[in-house]
């Protein structure tokens, strides 16, 4: 089965000389995850990241059909400054404050698992990698409902029959423990955050900006639905991955030890060296960002990690400062922060991607 007819029919909308939104696309793709959320109050996140100058947000009522629209319409006049538009996997139990996408906490259910699939440098070009997933999806017995195409890599989505409501802490592990479940199963990227965005169908992949690629739905079979507990019922992952669907290979089930952070005194100066470097570097200055910049907390966390190294900071030296950052984005220590085996993995993917 092939994309649904919904999905293809253009209707552009865009600044002069930006690429054109789909927005029959864009709105007949976040319909598909409100249908099932009808009469809840519930609320979902949609941003646009600006490459240098942080994260525009926006919000609707999913009860609200117009104001869904207005959202996207806005997005795509606004299209020019955005190299990415990604809209929030969870719905939200309220309305978040100006400015702001919302966090897990403020997650009230969810209608879908999903997978990252980055294929730079895997092996694999996207047909051969879609069919190694569906390959995959049957012997699991765990039908894909929808996957698509982000330019770089796919999006495997596995809709649920009906929401799955966030009313315990054990309902909001039990979501992430399956989605990690799910990443290993899969080679895919590690997205248990209940507030993870991904990107928009019917939007553009502007990483590249000399070379744009659209964001397309190129799969859907609205029949293929899961049961939540199905996912509790299969087995256990590997403890170690191969690289075959992954775009980096990840010794060690993706970690390496941590260095030794620095001293009080000395990660006093480093900052204050980093925050008169960041007057003349726009990298540095998104990995010292006290607002979240990128479309994810993990993405920014890599994206800082990355920009530290490249200024040819050390190994704790940088892990120090993200996790600093981290905590000024959110307020707190937060679970993730505080997780070793989270910043080992991210601190080997940026190694591997800068080497």
């Amino acid at each position: 089965m092939t994309a649904a007819s919904m999905y293809q029919s253009a209707s552009p909308i865009g600044p002069a000389g930006s690429p054109p939104i789909d927005t029959r696309v864009a709105i007949a793709w976040l319909s598909l995850f409100d249908a099932l959320l009808q009469g809840h109050g519930a609320y979902r996140s949609i941003t646009g990241n600006r490459p240098d100058s942080g994260c525009a947000c926006y919000n609707y009522a999913i009860d609200d059909p117009a104001e869904r629209r207005e959202v996207v319409r806005e997005l795509c006049l606004n299209r020019g400054s955005y190299a990415t538009i990604a809209f929030g996997l969870g719905a939200l139990k309220q309305r978040p404050g100006p400015g702001r996408r919302g966090s897990g906490g403020d997650v009230a259910a969810v209608v879908t698992f999903s997978v990252d699939l980055d294929l730079k440098g895997c092996g694999l070009n996207k047909e051969a990698a879609r069919e190694q997933a569906m390959t995959k999806s049957a012997a699991l017995g765990l039908p894909i409902t929808a996957i698509v195409d982000s330019g770089h890599g796919l999006h495997l989505y596995f809709m649920l029959r009906a929401p799955w409501f966030m009313v315990t802490d054990d309902d909001r592990l039990g979501y992430s423990e399956r989605q990690r479940f799910l990443a290993d199963a899969f080679g895919g990227d590690h997205i248990c955050d209940l507030a993870r965005v991904l990107r928009l169908p019917g939007t553009w992949n502007c990483k590249n900006a000399v070379n744009p690629l659209p964001c397309s739905v190129i799969y859907h079979d609205p029949a293929a639905l899961t049961d939540p507990d199905l996912v509790t019922r299969l087995p256990k992952a590997a403890s170690k991955q191969t690289p075959t669907m992954r775009s980096r290979s990840m010794p060690d089930a993706g970690r390496v030890e941590l260095p030794t952070p620095p001293s009080d005194a000395m990660a006093g100066r480093l900052m204050a060296r980093l925050k008169r470097l960041a007057l003349a570097d726009g990298s540095l200055r998104l990995a010292l960002s006290p607002t979240l910049c990128c479309a994810s907390q993990s993405h920014h966390d890599f994206a800082a990690i990355c920009a530290l190294l490249r200024a040819g900071l050390a190994d704790g030296e940088a892990l120090h400062v993200a996790r600093a950052m981290r905590e000024s984005r959110e307020g707190a220590v937060t679970a993730k922060n505080a997780r070793d085996d989270y910043w080992s993995s991210t601190l080997l993917q940026a190694h591997n991607t800068l080497t």
